[in-house]
């Protein structure tokens, strides 16, 4: 505010020579011209500011009208997912990441090779039980048994590989009982 109080001061000293002279002319000197000059420089910057200030407060009103009509449950998950979005790009997590697709990789290729080593057990599987069904119905030929074995078949039903096979009589197959049977039904 200094520029203001020079302004006054050349002012009042202009006004003092007019008050001893009221009928001539009294020109503005150097310095009063000098004062006005920033007066009004100071006068624009305060306009300058008084427009900012202006606008400012048009964006915090604006803002306090959009926090009293917000809904906090959204601002409560808009800033949890920031938050979880700042945290996931930390390193910390970033090695978790890595670990869990090395571990998913990893995975992948046990599954693939229990896959084939499923497969090859049962084709050997496969392999023993219809060949060893097949000795049993020539056993059972050469003592003239009135019923032979179908070939038997696996499965991993429980979990449990087992195999199973049927009886056949007069042409007729009859399954065999186990356990979980239930009692309506004929077991051998």
């Amino acid at each position: 505010m200094e520029p203001l109080l020079r302004f006054r001061a050349r002012a009042q000293a202009l006004l003092q020579t007019k008050a001893g002279k009221p009928l001539d002319a009294v020109a503005p000197d150097e310095s009063f011209t000098q004062a006005l000059k920033e007066f009004e420089e100071l006068r624009a910057s305060l306009g300058v500011y008084n427009a900012g200030v202006a606008a400012a407060n048009a964006i915090i009103t604006a803002r306090k009208r959009q926090v009293q009509a917000a809904n906090v449950r959204e601002l409560q998950n808009a800033v949890a997912s920031l938050k979880a979005q700042k945290v996931r790009h930390t390193q910390e997590v970033r090695n978790l990441c890595d670990s869990e697709a090395q571990l998913q990789g990893e995975k992948t290729t046990l599954e693939q090779d229990k896959d084939t080593a499923k497969q090859q057990l049962d084709i050997r599987t496969e392999q023993v039980i219809t060949r060893y069904g097949e000795a049993i119905n020539r056993y059972l030929e050469r003592i003239n048994a009135a019923f032979r074995i179908t070939t038997p078949t696996h499965t991993y039903r429980g979990g449990v590989p087992s195999t199973s096979y049927q009886i056949v009589i007069n042409q007729n197959a009859v399954d065999l009982g186990d356990a979980m049977t239930p009692a309506d039904r004929a077991e051998l």
